[in-house]
């Protein structure tokens, strides 16, 4: 599906970069495909279009989504997939799109070229693409660079409010919805614990499977809709800021509200499946083995020599430009994703839902509630526009969230050092020159208990910005030095949660 209409010219006034995409360049593919494939123009591809089209094809097929920019804009992309049949191996070009400003240059034929010959290489030997029939350019294009033997869908559609079986549907739902439904009594703190022990294995065993969904993406997709719909319609700093406030207080408390809703309609199913619903929600908010699996993906690689490829794979968990980084630098980016994201993607949810088994409402809400300020942080938490004040009330409370379970881990990494007073005075010298409250604490933390450096140059977008220097260069960074890092996470995620069970215990 595709909406390219690029004719040869020449590239001689263009600086045209075709590379991997990244995880920031996630929103700005989605918006201008957004503004390409409209209803009025395109109305078979305007049905598909969505963010999870996007995210989904970058979490399962990162290798065939590609980026064309120029400078610092995107000018065009594609996202597309292999088939494997029998004794044929396909490849598919599901999305193709350029930026007006930039079409009939040529980037979707360097586009094109690219994927093809990536997928040449993956063993394809057949190429398929479709399009609207009434994309005439697009149609026109792929014609010209080889397509052919041309076939036309038949979409057909039925409206299921008027089927027999939705009628009874909505009849039964009427008549349960007046019996009484019966209140179940709250989670004992016993479950609560079984529950917290769960997840930890879950999240230990398998982590975030890539092909399941994740609470996070309904999280990413509500905010994405109010933020879209809010930078249309206010345009005063304070509006936004106000704005701000609303979409915080409204993200979080309906991913509390929603993870409290799911696991009590769960429970009134059966009590087991309470249980094993709740963990499997609690196990999505820990990124223990996300981020180890992270870090291996990168350092495999690295360790066997092919900088290009540990690069390209680096640029999937980092927003620094990662083109032409030489190896230390390479291990440092590593090392400093693992500790900044070792507090609020493992220790900061598993501190939130401790503090939840000790409430009425349990750890499944408050933990969905802290990873949804986590996400938010994250989307529009930014200083720049256009999230300057849409951002900003998110940014603040996120910090404030983060603080105490930041303080605690670097706290714990202290001590798991077996240097605990030298660690500590470290980051109380290092930690305040980093501009993010709690980053600098996590980061310097790790770098004072490894006996290594963080922070220097970094490029982002082409633009070279200087880190604060955390901890003493005693030795240089290795890959056994991330696999400390990952190994300190989880010792400490289990001694916290060795605190906790029999405390629960105790309560119950």
């Amino acid at each position: 599906m595709t909406s390219a209409s690029d004719l040869p010219a020449s590239l001689d006034d263009l600086a045209v970069e075709i590379r991997d995409m990244n995880i920031d360049d996630i929103a700005p593919v989605y918006h201008l495909g957004e503004s390409l494939f409209t209803s009025d123009l395109y109305p078979y591809i305007y049905r598909t279009w969505d963010e999870w089209e996007v995210i989904g094809q970058f979490n399962t097929d990162p290798e065939y989504c590609l980026v064309a920019t120029v400078g610092e804009q995107l000018a065009g992309f594609t996202l597309g997939t292999i088939i494997s049949k029998a004794s044929w191996v396909y490849g598919y070009i599901l999305w193709l799109g350029v930026n007006p400003q930039f079409q009939r240059r040529g980037i979707a034929d360097q586009l094109v070229d690219r994927i093809v010959e990536r997928m040449i290489d993956e063993g394809a030997r057949f190429m398929m693409v479709d399009t609207d029939p009434a994309n005439v350019p697009a149609v026109k294009f792929f014609t010209r660079k080889g397509f052919g033997n041309a076939r036309k869908h038949i979409f057909l559609s039925m409206n299921l409010i008027k089927h027999e079986y939705y009628g009874k549907l909505i009849a039964y739902e009427r008549s349960k919805s007046r019996s009484p439904a019966q209140q179940p009594p709250p989670p004992p703190h016993m479950t609560e614990a079984v529950i917290l022990a769960i997840a930890a294995f879950l999240d230990f065993l398998i982590g975030d499977p890539r092909r399941l969904f994740h609470p996070v993406q309904a999280i990413g997709w509500g905010i994405t809709q109010y933020t879209r719909w809010t930078l249309k319609h206010f345009d005063s700093d304070r509006s936004q800021f106000w704005a701000g406030v609303g979409l915080t207080v409204s993200a979080i408390g309906l991913s509390g509200f929603a993870g409290w809703a799911i696991v009590w309609l769960a429970s009134q199913v059966h009590s087991i499946a309470g249980i094993a619903l709740s963990t499997v929600l609690l196990a999505s908010c820990f990124a223990g083995r996300s981020l180890k699996d992270a870090a291996i993906d990168v350092l495999e690689p690295l360790e066997s020599g092919d900088l290009e490829t540990a690069r390209s794979r680096l640029a999937k968990y980092v927003g620094r430009d990662t083109k032409g980084l030489s190896q230390p630098e390479i291990l440092r980016a590593v090392l400093e994703t693992v500790t900044e994201n070792a507090i609020d993607g493992v220790l900061a949810p598993l501190f939130w839902a401790i503090v939840g088994a000790f409430t009425p409402l349990g750890s499944i809400p408050i933990a969905l509630a802290y990873k949804a300020a986590s996400t938010l942080d994250s989307m529009v938490g930014y200083r720049d526009a256009p999230y300057t004040f849409l951002g900003r009330f998110s940014a603040r409370l996120e910090d404030g969230l983060t603080w105490i379970p930041c303080r605690l881990g670097a706290g714990s990494i202290a001590l798991l050092s077996g240097r605990p007073f030298q660690v500590w005075q470290i980051c109380r010298r290092d930690a305040p020159q980093d501009p993010s409250p709690n980053a600098g604490w996590s980061e310097a933390a790790y770098a004072a208990a490894l006996g290594v450096q963080v922070g220097g140059k970094n490029t982002y977008r082409g633009v070279v910005k200087f880190k604060p220097l955390l901890g003493d260069a005693i030795a240089p960074i290795a890959p056994q030095t991330i696999h400390q890092a990952t190994r300190l996470t989880r010792i400490c995620f289990l001694m916290w949660l060795a605190i906790a069970l029999p405390f629960l215990y105790l309560r119950s």
